[in-house]
């Protein structure tokens, strides 16, 4: 009589494998859904900087007047709603600060994803910012993007008059940054 060895596992040996894998999912996905979290707020503030270094680059470059505003349609700038409907970036040739459809369009980028916020404060408009020929400004503020459910993963990008960005975790003081839902409020 030819035997063959049995292969294959036992119920013992199952639950145990079983057990085991439970345990380790348990632990990992947690850390895995914060890594993916952690990911999307840098990219989406990246996104902005980008924005923000394009506006500059191409003002110094074509010795032009370009904008960065708010806009919900991506054609047009707008008053109304919040950074976190998206932004565009055109060169204003007539310095009115609304584009005109003979300007050109540089950059639409849509509504910010996964309930993300973005709000912006700083001295003059709270719409738009303007680099002139020289990469400069004529404000500096700060623009807050705000996590849901997780305020430690705020942060926030200071415009300097000079046309730079600067990232930041923190307020001026040292305190958590806000991140209350409303338009024009406190970073």
């Amino acid at each position: 009589m030819n035997s063959k060895l049995a292969t294959g596992l036992t119920i013992l040996e199952l639950v145990m494998i079983l057990a085991i894998s439970g345990i380790t999912l348990g632990v990992g996905i947690p850390g895995i859904a914060s890594l993916i979290s952690a990911n999307r707020v840098a990219g989406q503030v990246n996104a902005l900087r980008s924005a923000l270094a394009l506006t500059r680059s191409e003002a110094i470059k074509r010795n032009q007047h370009t904008v960065l505003c708010k806009s919900a349609d991506g054609k047009h700038c707008t008053k109304s709603g919040s950074w976190s409907q998206g932004w565009i970036v055109y060169i204003d040739h007539n310095q009115n600060r609304k584009r005109d459809l003979k300007e050109t369009l540089m950059l639409v980028h849509g509504e910010l994803a996964n309930g993300h916020f973005l709000r912006y404060r700083g001295f003059g408009s709270h719409n738009y910012i303007v680099y002139r020929p020289t990469g400069f400004t004529r404000t500096n503020g700060t623009f807050t993007l705000c996590a849901p459910n997780s305020p430690g993963r705020s942060r926030a990008l200071i415009l300097t008059k000079t046309g730079r960005v600067r990232l930041s975790r923190t307020r001026p003081d040292g305190s958590p940054l806000r991140c209350d839902n409303t338009t024009n409020s406190a970073s």
